[in-house]
């Protein structure tokens, strides 16, 4: 689980990034970036809808792997961001390995590694 001050909290949070963010689309996850100062810890937030699968337990632990991802990388990202991450419909057959390469490869694109 990711640190409490590394969550996005709330609709609006979540609305703000969809809305005003620049987005940066891979096989499997689309992740949206805000910036919103320097000195404030990057924030994370997840979405996985029924497209992906209809269980909840297929949702669920696409969500676990995902924020593992961010996890292993979360020191490697610059402070300062809100990032939104959108799995897409396919994502429930894809493996931990192939989307932390995605995930790092959008991390690049966004410029939000250090």
């Amino acid at each position: 689980m990711l640190p409490r001050v590394n969550r996005l909290k709330g609709n609006e949070s979540y609305v703000h990034v969809k809305r005003t963010g620049l987005f940066y689309k891979s096989i499997d996850i689309k992740v949206g970036v805000v910036g919103r100062g320097d000195n404030n810890p990057s924030r994370f937030g997840i979405i996985v809808s029924k497209k992906v699968s209809k269980k909840a337990v297929l949702r669920n632990r696409v969500k676990r792997v995902l924020r593992e991802v961010i996890r292993k990388n979360l020191k490697k990202i610059k402070p300062g961001s809100d990032i939104l991450i959108i799995a897409n419909s396919d994502l429930a057959n894809s493996e931990s390995g192939d989307l932390e390469k995605q995930f790092v490869g959008l991390a690049k694109k966004a410029n939000i590694l250090k």
